[in-house]
């Protein structure tokens, strides 16, 4: 629950709607309050220093100020401590709606304050399949979000297993790969001039990517320096001797 709050308060999309279903009107930056009569808007949102957005009525005669959650607990007249209960156990009438759309990539980092995004796409037609969000926790943190497209844009929704591998475009066209784990690893490479892939999900989720793009290839393994990227690379050893033609698989040998 603590991963799915922090993402809910971390999102300047969720605020906003909150505030409109409560029945604030936007005006540029300057926001209707919807909890006074304001004939002149007063309010306005913010990220504080810690990426929660939060709004803010700079009346004196309302003050109100709050994240999400306070939003939610002051249009529906229950407290925030319940409707977080409800979210602990899965009763999110009144923090969940019916899936929402984003239009375009732009749109869904924009709306979580993704610090970065990684596009998943269809070698052949560059379709998007899949698309990947890195964001900071307000614990200092970091927290990896899955999109994919449905119909009018993208939900945040993974898409069907098996999942894609990154990057399969310079994959396709290269005899050699490096496999490592995070697609901001494998960018490091491109920069270095080297082709590489990850799997989507974090070292707990190889078995879930489909690895047949490295069918036939010389492929290095470079793990991470702890234990969970040496699991990692062992669980992606064994898938890739499952497909066929098996590539040539190599560990790079980080104490080296």
């Amino acid at each position: 629950m603590t991963q799915e709050k922090d993402i809910l308060r971390r999102s300047r999309g969720e605020l906003e709607r909150a505030l409109r279903d409560a029945g604030a009107v936007f005006r540029g930056a300057a926001i209707k309050c919807p909890f006074h009569d304001d004939a002149h808007p007063s309010g306005s949102i913010y990220a504080d220093e810690s990426g929660v957005w939060r709004f803010a009525c700079h009346t004196s005669t309302c003050g109100f100020a709050g994240d999400v959650f306070d939003v939610k607990a002051r249009t529906s007249g229950r407290t925030v401590e319940s409707l977080l209960s409800d979210l602990s156990e899965g009763n999110n009438s009144e923090v969940e709606h019916a899936p929402r759309i984003y239009a375009t990539v732009t749109a869904l980092v924009a709306a979580f304050s993704a610090s970065a995004s990684y596009v998943y796409t269809h070698p052949d037609t560059r379709a998007v399949e899949m698309v990947v969000l890195r964001c900071q926790a307000s614990d200092g943190g970091k927290t990896f979000l899955q999109a994919s497209p449905c119909p009018g844009g993208f939900w945040l929704k993974a898409p069907k297993k098996p999942w894609p591998i990154y990057n399969r475009a310079r994959v396709r066209s290269a005899d050699t790969v490096i496999v490592v784990e995070g697609e901001k690893c494998v960018h490091t490479l491109h920069d270095a001039g080297f082709v590489a892939t990850t799997s989507p999900g974090g070292s707990a989720n190889a078995d879930k990517a489909d690895w047949s793009p490295l069918a036939g290839k010389k492929v290095f393994l470079w793990p991470d320096n702890d234990e969970a990227g040496r699991r990692y690379m062992a669980m992606v050893s064994e898938l890739l001797q499952k497909i066929e033609p098996p590539p040539n698989v190599r560990f790079i040998d980080i104490a080296e």
